[in-house]
């Protein structure tokens, strides 16, 4: 976990790594690494490691600031990096759990975190870009595990209610999302910034989706 500071961000945009995870964790001193975003994102990045005179030094350089842009990193933001993949070395990393430390995490994430099924399923916490730009990353898991090749579109159930949305795969990056038809959905669903959605497959044959929408309220 850690805590935005201004050299993370601007100007210098390398980000200081603990030594502890280093010392445990980084075998070179210095290699590539990727970032993924719970939303499916990747970001290759470079990583420094150091160890001379029993004292440790680690950073991410190459690539931070492309990462700490797009996602729109502040100073006092807090990321919690998980490491999911020690031989490739991809970090997970759950951008923004906190802003500026002293908020609250949105009640729906606190909620949708909570969430199992025996059915497969993956959750999404809906951001600014997810209402504004008419599509919805979904995490590369899905794409590999469930989407076939010949299938373009899935049915997003809510209720009794059905919603046909188009699925664009990306080859390179291995991506996802939901494009044409996401945009209706999300404004009949009045799902709003904050909202937490869980995506149940009920058919994985037909890609029907049962939709849970958690909302950001106490």
């Amino acid at each position: 976990m850690i805590a935005m500071q201004p050299s993370y961000v601007h100007p210098a945009y390398k980000l200081t790594i603990p030594a502890s995870f280093a010392k445990k964790y980084f075998e070179k001193k210095r290699d590539n690494a990727l970032l993924r975003t719970v939303d499916g994102k990747t970001w290759s990045v470079v990583y420094n490691y150091d160890l001379s005179n029993g004292k440790v030094t680690a950073q991410i350089g190459h690539g931070w600031k492309e990462f700490a842009h797009e996602n729109h990193l502040k100073v006092g933001d807090v990321c919690v990096f998980e490491l999911i993949n020690l031989k490739e070395e991809k970090y997970s990393n759950r951008k923004s759990m906190q802003r500026h430390s002293c908020s609250k995490v949105p009640e729906a994430v606190v909620a949708a975190n909570k969430v199992t099924s025996l059915n497969p399923f993956f959750k999404v916490n809906i951001r600014s870009s997810h209402v504004e730009h008419g599509s919805l990353t979904v995490p590369v898991e899905f794409v590999w595990m469930y989407a076939k090749k010949s299938i373009e579109n899935v049915t997003l159930q809510v209720a009794s209610r059905q919603w046909t949305v188009k699925l664009l795969i990306y080859r390179s990056p291995h991506q996802g999302c939901f494009s044409a038809g996401w945009s209706s959905f999300a404004k009949e669903n009045s799902i709003q910034v904050g909202d937490a959605c869980i995506f149940e497959f009920v058919n994985s044959e037909t890609m029907l989706l049962k939709v849970s929408i958690l909302r950001n309220v106490k």
